[in-house]
C-alpha cells in the first residue's frame, strides 16, 4: 500500500465522485485555454482593425481564431466583425470564462475533500483490522502510543497530504497541460521544448524527495516517542505522584521534544529549499526561451505583427504554468515527506495478515453455542519466546469436564505462557492434538492478570463480543461471583458509564467485573491467570469457591494460576510448573510429598505460604 495505491482504490470505489471531479476539471482546462485563445481577439479588437467601406474599424475572422480552427472551416476566415462590438464581446466571454474556472475549481475543491475523507476513513477500516491481526508478541512489543499514533495521526496526516497533493497535482496538472496543448497549437516547436524540459526538471527533485522522505520518517518517529511518553505517564500517575517523580518525567520529556526540534530543524534547509528551487527552474526554462526568440533560434510568424500576438498568448500560456509548476513543487516535498512519515503505516497493512484467531470468529450468542464437546486433551505442546529464547513444553495434557487445576511455580517458569497459549494469544511453534489449536481456544475464555475496563457502560463492558444478551444473564451472572450488590448500588446500575468508575473503582470490584465478563460466555474452560489478587482473602476464596462448583455443575473446568496455598484444595488437581515444563502434577496431597514442591512452597519467591 502507497499513497497512489490508496488514491487508486479509492476511486474504484467512488466512480461517481471521480466523475464530478474529471468533469470540473476539464471545464477548468477548457476556460482556461479560452482565455489564451482570447488574447489575440484582444489584440485585434483594441490595436489592431482596419477602415471598412462606412468607415467603421472591423477585424477579420482570421486575425481572431487559432490558424487550426480555420483549416477546418475556411469559409469564415474572410467575415470581418466590427471592432466596437467585439470590444464588448470579448470582456463578456472573458467574464464567462473566469467564471467557468471558479465555478470548476468550487466543485473540483468539494469533491476532493470528500474524496480525501472517504481515503482517510479506508485506511482505517484497513488498519484497524491489520493491528487486531498482529500476533500477541507483535502487539505487546510495540508500545500503545505508536499504535494510536498510526490510527490517528499518522492517518490524519495522510487524508491531507493527499488532499493537498491531489489538488496541486490534478488542478495544476489540468492547468499545466491545457496551457501546454494551447501553446501546442499556437507554435508547437517552442511547446514540444516545454514539454520535454518539465518532466526533466520534476526527475531531478527524486534525490531531494528521498532525503525529504528520510527526515519526515524520523520526525513522525519522534512525535511516537513523545505520544508513547504521555500515554505511560497517564498509565502510571498515581506511582508518579506518590514517588514524587514529576521532575524525572519532565526531563524525559524535554529530552524528546528537543530531539524532535533538531530533526525540524535539520530538515527545514531541504524542506523550504524544494519548492523555490523548482520555482526558479521554471523561471530559467522561461528566460532562456526569451533568449532563443531574441536570437532568432525560435521564430513565430513571419510578420512582426501576427508574431507579436501569438508571442503575448505565448507568454500568457505560461503565465498560466507559474504558480501550477510552483506548487507542485511544493506537493512534490510533502509527498515524499508524507512517503517517510507514514512508512510505518503502510508498512504495517504490508505485513497484516488474517491469520488471527480473532479475526477468523464470530460474535458469540449466549449461550455459548462455539462447541458443543468440553475438556481439553493435548498431546504435546510447545512455544519459544522471541528475544528471550524462553520455552514451554508440555505433554499430555487432559483436562477433563468438572476437573479443576491449580497452576504453581516460581515467576518466569511459564504458567502465564501456558494459559495464554489455550487462550488463543500466543499460537504454538508446535501442536500435537486431536483437534485444531484454532478450535480449542474458542473452548476457553481467559481473565488476564491486569484486568481492563473500557471506556463504555458496565453493561457493555461485562456483555463485551456476545450479541442478543439479556439483563437477567447478567445479573445471574453477577450473582455467581457476588457482584450484584455493588453494581446495583451504582448511580445508573448497569448503564453507570465506566470513565465515571475508573477511580473510585476498587482492584476486587474491576476484577470481579472481568471475571463476570468471562463467566458470560459460558466456555467449557475458564482460565484465571491470578485474576483473584486483588481481592482480600475471605472474598477470593469465596469467589474461587463459587466458579468451581459453578464448573462442576456445568461439566466445565477452571484452571486458575494461584500464589495462594490455602486455596489448593479447591481443585482436583495441581500442576507444578518450573523452567517452562510441567514438572509435577497431582492432587495437594499428593505434590506435599514431593520435597521439590514442598521446598518451593517454603520459598519467599513463592508467596504460598
Amino acid at each position: 500500500m502507497s499513497l497512489p495505491r490508496l488514491a487508486l482504490s479509492t476511486a474504484k470505489s467512488h466512480v461517481r465522485l471521480m466523475m464530478v471531479m474529471g468533469a470540473a476539471l476539464l471545464t477548468l482546462g477548457l476556460a482556461q485555454g479560452l482565455v489564451i485563445l482570447l488574447v489575440k481577439g484582444f489584440i485585434a479588437a483594441f490595436f489592431g482593425g482596419s477602415a471598412s467601406s462606412g468607415g467603421a474599424v472591423s477585424v477579420a475572422v482570421v486575425d481572431l481564431v487559432p490558424e487550426f480552427l480555420l483549416r477546418r472551416w475556411p469559409e469564415y476566415g474572410p467575415i470581418r466583425i466590427d471592432s466596437a462590438r467585439l470590444a464588448i464581446a470579448l470582456p463578456l466571454i472573458v467574464l464567462l470564462a473566469g467564471m467557468a474556472k471558479s465555478w470548476s475549481t468550487y466543485v473540483y475543491m468539494r469533491a476532493q475533500q470528500e474524496f480525501s475523507m472517504f481515503a482517510g476513513a479506508s485506511l482505517r477500516d484497513q488498519l484497524f483490522p491489520a493491528i487486531l491481526g498482529k500476533s500477541y508478541q507483535e502487539l505487546a512489543g510495540v508500545s500503545p502510543g505508536t499504535w494510536m499514533s498510526v490510527l490517528v495521526n499518522d492517518v490524519a496526516f495522510v487524508q491531507s497530504r493527499l488532499s493537498d497533493v491531489m489538488t496541486s497535482f490534478l488542478r495544476g496538472g489540468i492547468s499545466i497541460s491545457a496551457s501546454l496543448l494551447t501553446m501546442f497549437f499556437l507554435h508547437w516547436p517552442s511547446a514540444l521544448v516545454m514539454m520535454v524540459l518539465i518532466p526533466v526538471t520534476a526527475r531531478s527533485t527524486g534525490a531531494t524527495g528521498k532525503r525529504i522522505a528520510g527526515f519526515s520518517s524520523v520526525v513522525q518517529e519522534s512525535l511516537r516517542r513523545m505520544a508513547n511518553l504521555v500515554l505511560e505517564v497517564r498509565g502510571r500517575f498515581d506511582f508518579m505522584r506518590a514517588q514524587h517523580g514529576e521532575n524525572f518525567d519532565l526531563a524525559r520529556f524535554d529530552a524528546a521534544n528537543d530531539s524532535y526540534f533538531k530533526v525540524i530543524v535539520r530538515s527545514l534547509l531541504v524542506r523550504s529549499a524544494f519548492a523555490p528551487v523548482l520555482e526558479f527552474a521554471g523561471f530559467a526554462v522561461f528566460a532562456g526561451f526569451i533568449l532563443a526568440i531574441n536570437r532568432g533560434w525560435v521564430a513565430f510568424a513571419a510578420d512582426a505583427s501576427g508574431g507579436s500576438e501569438v508571442l503575448l498568448q505565448f507568454i500568457v500560456a505560461l503565465g498560466f504554468m507559474v504558480k501550477p509548476l510552483r506548487d507542485i513543487g511544493e506537493q512534490l516535498a510533502r509527498y515524499h515527506e508524507t512517503h517517510g512519515a507514514v512508512g510505518k503505516c503502510f508498512d504495517l497493512l504490508k505485513s497484516s495478515s488474517a491469520s488471527s484467531p480473532q479475526l477468523q470468529s464470530q460474535s458469540l450468542s449466549f449461550p455459548d453455542s462455539v462447541n458443543a464437546e468440553k475438556g481439553l486433551v493435548i498431546q504435546e505442546i510447545a512455544f519459544t519466546w522471541v528475544g528471550s529464547g524462553n520455552k514451554f513444553t508440555a505433554e499430555s495434557i487432559n483436562i477433563e469436564p468438572g476437573k479443576n487445576i491449580a497452576i504453581v511455580g516460581p515467576s518466569g517458569a511459564g504458567k502465564s505462557t501456558f494459559l495464554k497459549i489455550v487462550s488463543g494469544l500466543l499460537p504454538p511453534d508446535r501442536w500435537i492434538s486431536a483437534e485444531r489449536w484454532q478450535d480449542t481456544i474458542l473452548k476457553t475464555s481467559l481473565v488476564p492478570q491486569q484486568p481492563f475496563l473500557f471506556a463504555a457502560s458496565v453493561r457493555e463492558n461485562i456483555a463485551y463480543g456476545v450479541s442478543a444478551i439479556s439483563d437477567e444473564n447478567i445479573w445471574s451472572t453477577l450473582d455467581a461471583i457476588d457482584a450484584r450488590r455493588f453494581v446495583e448500588a451504582l448511580p445508573s446500575g448497569l448503564d453507570t458509564p465506566v470513565s465515571s468508575l475508573v477511580a473510585n473503582l476498587s482492584g476486587g470490584q474491576i476484577q470481579r467485573l472481568v471475571i463476570a465478563r468471562a463467566l458470560l460466555r459460558a466456555k467449557p474452560v475458564l482460565l484465571l491467570d491470578e485474576a483473584t489478587s486483588a481481592l482480600d482473602v475471605v472474598t477470593e476464596g469465596a469467589i474461587l469457591r463459587r466458579l468451581t462448583d459453578l464448573a462442576k455443575r456445568n461439566r466445565g473446568s477452571v484452571v486458575a494460576v494461584t500464589h495462594r496455598l490455602q486455596w489448593l484444595q479447591l481443585f482436583d488437581e495441581i500442576w507444578f510448573i518450573e523452567d517452562g515444563r510441567i514438572a509435577l502434577r497431582g492432587t495437594q496431597q499428593e505434590l506435599l510429598a514431593e520435597p521439590r514442591f514442598v521446598d518451593f512452597c517454603q520459598s519467599p519467591e513463592s508467596g504460598l505460604a
